[in-house]
């Protein structure tokens, strides 16, 4: 019996192996889809999503979700409800779909500025613990993936709207900026309106807060 056992768990690690070698190579959210599908292959079950986020200010987040049927899922999911679960918990836990039998809500840890969960569909029973030990090892893959696909979001800024943010981060006014960098008080509120606009907020401050979020991560 414990033979067996032994057996069987390094035969898991090695199907996973092949797996971990392609993580490295996924910038793209198709390129992750096709990633899941295999995984999905190796632990026989119906369908993978994932569900990344990206918080933007200390109240707001950008999602993603990747998988099959993925417009489906978010109008089925309660979001909000996912994203705090990824932020306080490491515990799988059991969730209705539409068209499933079972589903799980695995959380992924390990990735400073972003979480995330796989949600597990499958007609036959899914061992939560199981669950648990595969994505304690694919988990940090996957979302090392994400981030790399989250970096091309980035919100792109010009090196003078850069550094007048940063000042104004630092509590300076703009006449303050000015006089640090050389420029006119005009100048200054230009490049910081500017900020304002890209980040698609309504003042100052929360132009600061999501420039920070979003270039941190």
């Amino acid at each position: 019996m414990t033979n067996n056992n032994i057996e069987n768990t390094f035969a898991d690690i090695l199907s996973f192996k092949p797996l971990i070698d392609k993580a490295g190579n996924l910038h793209s959210p198709a390129k992750i889809e096709e990633w899941l599908m295999e995984i999905g292959t190796t632990i026989r079950c119906d369908s993978i999503h994932l569900i990344g986020f990206k918080p933007l200010s200390p109240t707001a987040y950008q999602h993603h979700v990747i998988g099959p049927n993925h417009l489906i899922m978010e109008d089925t999911l309660n979001l909000d409800a996912a994203y705090e679960n990824c932020k306080e918990s490491h515990t799988p836990y059991a969730i209705k779909v539409k068209g499933s039998e079972y589903g799980l809500m695995v959380p992924l840890r390990g990735v400073s500025g972003i979480v995330g969960c796989v949600l597990i569909t499958s007609d036959s029973y899914i061992d939560s613990r199981q669950q648990e030990w595969h994505w304690s090892i694919l988990g940090l893959h996957l979302l090392q993936a994400l981030k790399r696909s989250f970096s091309k979001d980035k919100i792109k800024i010009t090196k003078r709207e850069r550094d007048c943010i940063l000042w104004a981060s630092e509590g300076k006014t703009s006449w303050e900026i000015s006089q640090i960098l050389g420029i006119s008080e005009r100048t200054v509120n230009f490049h910081l309106n500017n900020c304002i606009e890209k980040t698609n907020s309504a003042n100052r401050q929360q132009a600061i807060v999501k420039y920070l979020f979003n270039h941190t991560l």
